[in-house]
């Protein structure tokens, strides 16, 4: 069964309702998600969905794996400030 659309860009963002981290990163990717209206994006509670972090090979929280139509690119891992995530995401989706 697959969870996801996976037509053109998409980021699939892995995250617990407990890590910090996470909890910094949420309000970052709900203003990426308004910034950059052609990508994707959806959220994995990984507490909930083990089988897709097993799926996925997300190895550390919070992750954000970035496809472009059903090919995995790239895996961005780690907090990083909103300007650093968006030009990483715009370099791996357009240019990799």
């Amino acid at each position: 069964m697959d969870y996801f659309d996976f037509t053109g860009k998409v980021v699939i963002e892995f995250y617990t309702t407990g890590c910090l981290n996470c909890q910094m990163m949420s309000p970052i990717i709900t203003n990426l998600e308004r910034l950059m209206p052609d990508i994707r994006f959806y959220r994995v509670n990984a507490d909930i969905h083990p089988d897709l972090i097993q799926k996925y090979q997300v190895t550390s929280i919070p992750s954000l794996v970035l496809f472009r139509n059903g090919q995995k690119l790239s895996t961005i891992v780690g907090t990083k400030p909103q300007a650093t995530l968006q030009a990483m995401i715009n370099n791996i989706l357009n240019y990799a």
